[in-house]
């Protein structure tokens, strides 16, 4: 009985991150002209990534500013991590765990889209 329970949750936790992730994909297509880093993503990575503890050139890696996150702007990095898989920033996290928006998520997928604009 609780493999059961065990796995229907598990199903429906796949189920409700897939109709979010969908939900992304549609609003790509609501994408600005150009999102850049300095008009539209700093502001969302030093509220949620670039603080004391995680991503600020202390721990992890360096999103303290745009050339500081090259190395990092990566398919196998930033965008598995913050957009497919969701799992940044952590629940861990020092500042108390905040959820990046959907809009946010849209904002950084269309930079990712847009080849990663400085400005």
């Amino acid at each position: 009985m609780l493999k059961y329970l065990i796995g229907s949750l598990v199903l429906l936790l796949i189920l409700v991150s897939s109709c979010e992730r969908d939900q992304v994909q549609e609003n790509l297509e609501d994408c600005p002209e150009v999102v850049t880093y300095q008009d539209d993503v700093k502001l969302i990575l030093n509220t949620y990534c670039s603080y004391p503890g995680c991503h600020n050139g202390g721990i992890a890696s360096d999103f303290s500013g745009y050339n500081e996150m090259q190395p990092y702007l990566t398919d196998e990095f930033f965008v598995e991590r913050v957009i497919n898989i969701q799992d940044m920033p952590p629940t861990y996290a020092e500042e108390g765990f905040q959820t990046l928006s959907p809009e946010d998520i849209v904002t950084l997928s269309c930079w990712v889209q847009g080849g990663y604009l400085e400005d």
